[in-house]
């Protein structure tokens, strides 16, 4: 039987493509404040609570800033590709390259 994956264990919720790097993520919208959670290894995605209501595209608005912010690039280079009105979505993080996007989310997700 395999050991446990770690949660940070990112597996496919990370992508490249040619824009860049894709991550795909389950939002949690409601939250008390916007965190990096862990890898929901059943759908291959990042758990992102954000702290924003899921009306009139404001969970959508505050996942672009808060990832921007955790990858510290400007807002204009992260575009919402898919699930714009679902739990699960796919973030495009243009110019980025796929190891430094990585890198990052390991070490976010450490902590």
């Amino acid at each position: 039987m395999d050991p446990p994956k770690k949660v940070w264990d990112i597996g496919r919720s990370v992508r490249m493509c040619k824009e860049g790097t894709i991550l795909r993520a389950e939002v949690v919208p409601n939250a008390k404040v916007n965190s990096w959670e862990r890898v929901d290894e059943w759908r291959d995605a990042l758990r992102v609570k954000i702290a924003a209501e899921p009306r009139q595209g404001k969970a959508n608005a505050a996942l672009l800033e808060f990832i921007a912010e955790t990858f510290q690039i400007p807002t204009n280079r992260v575009r919402l590709m898919t699930g714009q009105t679902s739990r699960l979505k796919e973030v495009v993080l243009i110019d980025l390259d796929y190891t430094r996007a990585r890198a990052r989310l390991l070490e976010v997700l450490k902590k």
